[in-house]
């Protein structure tokens, strides 16, 4: 499956793919315990990565990773992915969004989002993926499909707005706000869906290190 942008904290902040699509952290503070992560504070801590196309896709995309929080209900609204301006796409802990856990792409201008409620999730780590496939918004918690909307069409976009782990940027970067208090391990943005048993394999292949349960 093509790959469009990975980044490990053992590494840095920087693309482990060969599409160098680097980013930088911002007053985050590096765990070197495993599983190894970047704490963000929930107040200006995040990581930039400046715009590209490649992870901008129109007609698919997957985007996730390893997150960890101690509460995951929140009492406003935090990012763990997001490019979203008037497009784009994100990951969001929304209280008024019904209190959930939202994967939204917009799809012909319009945003579609699926949703968990975040009630369900449990203090820790948890792997947390979305899915567009042209089609159908999907959101996976620890591998398991939780929310879905319909909807058919193209991605779109209206800025060339950077990809900020842990916030929301307005249209240039400058400013970054629903910063996310929590840690971040992993973040993979794929230019193609994920289908449920690449997740799976992925959740399967890194549970250990997060102290995860085996599928059922």
């Amino acid at each position: 499956t093509p790959q469009s942008r990975e980044f490990y904290p053992a590494t840095g902040v920087d693309d482990i793919t060969s599409n160098n699509n680097d980013g930088f952290e911002v007053d985050t503070t590096f765990n070197t315990v495993q599983p190894k992560s970047y704490e963000l504070d929930g107040s200006d801590s995040h990581i930039f990565i400046p715009y590209s196309s490649q992870i901008n896709p129109t007609s698919q995309i997957s985007v996730g990773g390893w997150f960890y929080k101690d509460d995951w209900n929140v009492n406003g609204t935090e990012k763990l992915v997001s490019n979203t301006q008037s497009g784009g796409y994100s990951i969001s802990l929304d209280n008024g969004n019904n209190n959930s856990l939202a994967f939204r792409v917009q799809v012909d201008g319009t945003n579609r989002d699926a949703t968990y409620a975040l009630s369900n999730i449990s203090s820790g780590w948890h792997q947390i993926f979305g899915t567009y496939d042209g089609s159908t918004v999907k959101l996976y918690v620890d591998a398991d499909l939780v929310g879905s909307f319909s909807d058919s069409g193209t991605m779109t976009y209206s800025n060339n707005v950077p990809t900020i782990l842990g916030g929301e940027p307005n249209t240039t970067g400058s400013s970054i706000t629903q910063h996310f208090e929590g840690e971040i391990a992993i973040v993979k943005i794929y230019d193609t869906a994920l289908t449920e048993n690449e997740i799976e394999t992925s959740y399967k292949s890194l549970r250990q290190r997060f102290s995860l349960p085996e599928l059922t």
